[in-house]
């Protein structure tokens, strides 16, 4: 039997301010998270640029480009490691020169004292500062080595060294050597040339015409001797000037110089290719000499000649001579199997006919001598001083 009723509720308006009560709570604390978050994403973003100095993404990206193409663009070889002796950088120049002595394949991240123990780089992370001009033996190559320490907040990270094949020098020094001895016969040449001016003006001086006259007759006669064979083979006043001087230089040395050949050399309208000659015939005459060293009779003939519109040249000595199957080793090694210490000019003389695009060909035998012969294109200028060729 049913003996009441309760009816219980809840007005609209108390259940929309509970709502609106946690929406607002809800929206504070999103706020609070938001500035929150965004203060720490400044002060984060501040640390993180001031570690990477300051740099934009797309600069970091651009410094390393940059840092990639300067490595590759070095013709020495560049090795980095890191404090444990890691190798953590190698460039193109490192990897080809460390493959041509005898080493195949990645090297970052091996050890560099099973690479290349002889390099000590470990002395450098441990202390050392630096060491330049080093001569350090990898395989078959002897490099010259420059090694320095690295250091971030005066702590030793890691070491770096650059390096370089010691017959790429040497060959490099030769040719300086060449140019050296050049400016030197030039200087001596000059220093005779104003003493005979000297002696011209004393006798003017003097009133002394006979002697003057007798004197001019006879430097005129030396002259004609000793340029007119080269005049009549060479028009190219450069390359007639520094083949008088090297000439000179073999008569001294008592060396019989045969010069031959029927079309005369003209004269060049490009100072390269006249630098060209004057290398190879510079190389080749010192390699002759070399040859002929400790020989009682000692012979050189040159052939200047005219083919084709090209120029030849050819020099022959009776010199100890060579196995031309040892060429390819002497061209890239720098010296001969047998002791022929004539491998570097040798290179010098072959780089210089393969930039000209020119060709050669060498014929020797042991005890037999030497016969080199090199054409090679050329531009000459006519009396109108118009470029031909």
């Amino acid at each position: 039997m049913q003996i009441g009723a309760i009816s219980v509720g809840i007005s609209t308006e108390v259940i929309n301010q509970a709502v609106w009560d946690s929406v607002k709570i809800t929206i504070y604390g999103t706020a609070v998270s938001l500035l929150l978050g965004l203060a720490g994403s400044y002060f984060l973003a501040r640390r993180l640029k001031k570690t990477l100095f300051n740099l934009e993404p797309q600069e970091i990206a651009y410094l390393i480009e940059e840092r990639e193409a300067m490595l590759d663009s070095v013709s020495e070889g560049v090795i980095a490691i890191n404090a444990d002796g890691y190798i953590i950088i190698a460039n193109p120049s490192a990897e080809i020169m460390l493959e041509r002595a005898g080493l195949h394949g990645n090297i970052i991240g091996q050890k560099i004292s099973e690479i290349w123990p002889e390099l000590s780089l470990e002395v450098f992370v441990n202390g050392e500062k630096a060491v330049y001009d080093k001569a350090v033996r990898f395989g078959e190559l002897e490099m010259i080595t420059n090694s320095v320490s690295f250091q971030v907040d005066k702590h030793n990270v890691g070491a770096l060294v650059t390096f370089r094949d010691r017959n790429e020098l040497d060959a490099m020094m030769k040719k300086l050597s060449g140019v050296e001895s050049y400016a030197h016969t030039l200087r001596m040449q000059t220093h005779e040339f104003m003493n005979k001016l000297h002696i011209i003006g004393a006798m003017v001086y003097t009133e002394s015409y006979e002697e003057l006259a007798e004197y001019v007759d006879s430097l005129s006669m030396i002259y004609q001797r000793e340029t007119g064979i080269i005049s009549a083979h060479i028009d190219d006043v450069a390359i007639a000037g520094y083949l008088l001087t090297k000439l000179e230089r073999l008569e001294q040395l008592q060396i019989d110089v045969d010069i031959q050949g029927e079309n005369k050399w003209p004269s060049l309208s490009d100072p390269t290719a006249v630098d060209r000659w004057i290398t190879i015939i510079g190389n080749s005459l010192e390699n002759a000499v070399e040859a002929m060293v400790g020989q009682e009779e000692k012979k050189v003939t040159l052939i200047f000649d005219v083919f084709d519109g090209a120029l030849f040249y050819e020099i022959r000595d009776n010199g100890e001579g060579f196995d031309v199957e040892d060429l390819p080793f002497i061209l890239e090694k720098g010296y001969s199997t047998k002791g022929l210490n004539r491998g570097y000019g040798m290179t010098i003389m072959i780089n210089a006919v393969k930039a000209g695009n020119g060709n050669y060909h060498i014929q020797s035998e042991i005890g037999a001598g030497v016969c080199l012969q090199i054409t090679m294109p050329y531009e000459w200028n006519d009396k109108e001083g118009n470029n031909s060729q």
